[in-house]
């Protein structure tokens, strides 16, 4: 028995026809969330928490560092089990990691961390 996709697109309904055999694995989805100052310092924080919590956690960091205001601010979603791309940029130059989990964010954040990098912010596509 093949298994169908039902989805509404602009109101009206729209079938597509999939395998014979569904992949029954669904990937898990996990929050992260960056900020920079004005200063150049940075946090970034990622779990499976929702995003709320991630960036209280980002803004608390910064708040217990700096009396800088936050210049930029990133939050999203990645893949807890799937392919993640991580693009990182400081003040002074940018890099991408990609790799399964959360192995690209945490290399992402070696990264910033290892090359004293200031003002990093990191997006997850």
């Amino acid at each position: 028995m093949r298994n169908a996709l039902l989805a509404l697109v602009a109101g009206a309904a729209l079938t597509v026809a999939t395998s014979a055999k569904a992949d029954t694995h669904a990937l898990v989805r996990g929050t992260y969330c960056s900020a920079a100052t004005t200063d150049g310092l940075w946090a970034f924080t990622w779990s499976l928490a929702d995003v709320f919590t991630n960036c209280n956690i980002v803004e608390n960091s910064l708040r217990n560092r700096t009396l800088s205001p936050v210049q930029r601010y990133t939050r999203g979603y990645y893949w807890a089990d799937g392919v993640n791309r991580v693009y990182v940029s400081c003040f002074g130059g940018t890099n991408w990691f990609t790799g399964v989990g959360y192995q690209p964010l945490q290399a992402a954040y070696n990264y910033a961390g290892f090359y004293n990098g200031l003002g990093c912010t990191f997006t997850v596509n």
